[in-house]
């Protein structure tokens, strides 16, 4: 368990570094671990999955990162309500990323409710 913040921290240096190749199996590992450590549901894990997700979006492998995304939106839904901004954020990556790969109707739907989420957040005037 001490491993995984470590290992995510060099993932995420790989990442920055633009060494995608090297990032991505110490990030599987981070969340192999962290699942193990953790449980699938956890909110600890979330990150970890964040920094494979966004792995795979930077190597437009969006079919892969849509799955994660939407399993951090599961977590995040979970921990924190369906209603929390961290909710509207975790919306709005996905319908990104479905946008990526053509599927636009889905996007919308998402975006609809990301938008509803902040709006139902922002002070009445």
């Amino acid at each position: 368990m001490a491993l995984v913040d470590p290992l995510n921290q060099l993932g995420s240096l790989y990442q920055t570094e633009g060494k995608l190749e090297k990032a991505e199996p110490l990030l599987l590992r981070t969340v192999a671990i962290a699942e193990k450590s953790f449980g699938k549901e956890s909110m600890a894990l979330a990150p970890r999955l964040e920094s494979l997700a966004y792995l795979y979006s930077q190597q437009q492998r969006f079919a892969e990162a849509e799955p994660l995304y939407r399993k951090i939106l599961v977590i995040h839904e979970k921990g924190l309500g369906t209603d929390h901004p961290l909710i509207a954020s975790d919306l709005g990556i996905l319908a990104t990323t479905l946008r990526k790969l053509g599927q636009t109707a889905d996007a919308d739907s998402l975006e609809a409710r990301a938008k509803a989420i902040r709006e139902k957040g922002q002070p009445k005037q």
